[in-house]
């Protein structure tokens, strides 16, 4: 049994429920007090299970092995952590606010990049997206930025040298 420890009013009139005794009625919850004084032990019980729920764990194993889910019940792919780039990696950099809803992606040749489906930029502060080559970058990579997957940059391609940092502002 759960011990609940009630304000000294609320354990009164529990105590008289209890010897037989006539409890009072509370002027603010009549109805109520009405209730308590002639069903004590279901007072106690709905005590006892708002205890029992209050005091209720979680198993982190099996919650951190449980899929997100938001608000509509859809489940929602964890974020990816922010990588820093390192002093040797090539960086290249989107500048551009491309709306709500809006993703930029890379298309290319090298670096892990198809020109057949693009790989989405990773978002650094509005208005500036970015790619981080893999680490074990050895030539040039050719790039071309597409919003959403699906409209090139009118501006082209750019060439990604190891080690360049390269920012680009295209044009939809």
């Amino acid at each position: 049994m759960i011990e609940v420890s009630p304000d000294a009013e609320l354990a009164e009139e529990m105590a008289a429920l209890e010897s037989g005794e006539e409890a009072s009625v509370s002027e603010q919850q009549p109805q109520m007090a009405a209730a308590e004084a002639t069903e004590p032990e279901r007072v106690r019980v709905a005590v006892e299970d708002c205890a029992a729920t209050a005091t209720a764990t979680v198993d982190d194993e099996a919650l951190a092995e449980a899929p997100a889910e938001d608000l509509f019940g859809e489940v929602v792919k964890p974020l990816a952590r922010h990588v820093s780039a390192k002093k040797n990696d090539a960086v290249f950099t989107v500048n551009i606010l491309i709306g709500i809803g809006n993703k930029p992606y890379l298309r290319g040749s090298g670096g892990g990049l198809s020109w057949e489906a693009g790989v989405p930029m990773e978002f650094e502060e509005i208005g500036k997206w970015r790619w981080l080559a893999p680490s074990d970058l050895d030539a040039s990579v050719e790039v071309q930025v597409f919003r959403n997957d699906e409209d090139a940059d009118r501006n082209g391609t750019h060439l990604l040298e190891p080690g360049q940092n390269l920012e680009v502002t295209p044009v939809f």
